[in-house]
């Protein structure tokens, strides 16, 4: 009987990170009601068997690439596409430009939600719900790339090719490197034609309260449309959306 109950609390445990995603022990304990020792002894069993990874630096746990190739990312960010996509759709019936929501997914980039535009000069993206990008050449990404930690940061960057697709493609890891530190400044990341000629982009992060990136969300814009005027209007529209929605993630989440 024993037995059986740590078998259900675990899976417990392990239903509650795919839903809520990177979370703290803290939190579990509360979700689960379980003693903390409790949760600590199951975590430590996890990772150990690599099915769940601590971020030390952060406090958190979460899921690792292992476990999820037995899982759908979509649906296990299922939660976070229900918060934001009231933002997206509500700047995409504004500017009618092409919205997108993702997470960090096996290296790449992980779409939950898209909102295309209907104009009929409009960026046409390969971005499907469930689909996937690379990341060191799109705002998405690197906006993505730019939350994590540094040993898993030079893990992913020594993982990617980085391919040159236009003349503006980052092409040496300290390049890419001076850019994330950029962007973890500024917290806003640019893609200027770097996947795709004539396609520019704006990303935000969306944070947790202890202010780790968890996602993103874009705008992407013909690059003739992408006047300085334009970019200033979107630049402020998604940073307003992007901490409205971390917002709620605070009270949702962890």
């Amino acid at each position: 009987m024993e037995n059986s109950q740590t078998i259900e609390k675990t899976m417990m445990l392990l239903e509650t990170l795919a839903l809520y995603g990177p979370s703290r022990a803290s939190a579990i304990t509360k979700i689960l009601a379980i003693h903390r020792s409790s949760a600590y002894r199951m975590l430590g069993s996890l990772v150990q068997l690599g099915y769940v990874l601590h971020h030390e630096e952060s406090g958190l746990y979460s899921l690792s690439r292992k476990m999820e190739s037995f899982t759908d990312s979509g649906s296990a960010w299922g939660w976070l596409k229900s918060l934001a996509d009231p933002y997206l759709q509500g700047i995409y019936e504004k500017v009618n430009e092409t919205m997108h929501l993702a997470v960090l997914h096996n290296n790449e980039i992980s779409y939950l939600s898209k909102w295309e535009s209907s104009r009929s000069l409009r960026v046409v993206v390969q971005s499907q719900a469930g689909g996937h990008a690379p990341l060191y050449c799109t705002g998405l990404g690197k906006m993505l790339l730019a939350g994590q930690e540094k040993d898993e940061l030079e893990r992913i960057v020594q993982d990617i090719e980085l391919i040159p697709f236009t003349e503006t493609t980052i092409r040496t890891a300290d390049s890419l490197h001076a850019e994330l530190n950029r962007i973890r400044t500024d917290l806003i990341s640019f893609d200027n034609e770097e996947h795709e000629e004539g396609v520019s982009c704006i990303a935000v992060p969306l944070l947790n309260k202890e202010g780790d990136i968890i996602a993103a969300i874009s705008i992407t814009v013909p690059t003739l449309r992408f006047t300085e005027d334009r970019k200033k209007e979107l630049r402020s529209l998604m940073r307003d959306a992007g901490r409205s929605i971390s917002a709620m993630i605070d009270e949702y989440h962890i």
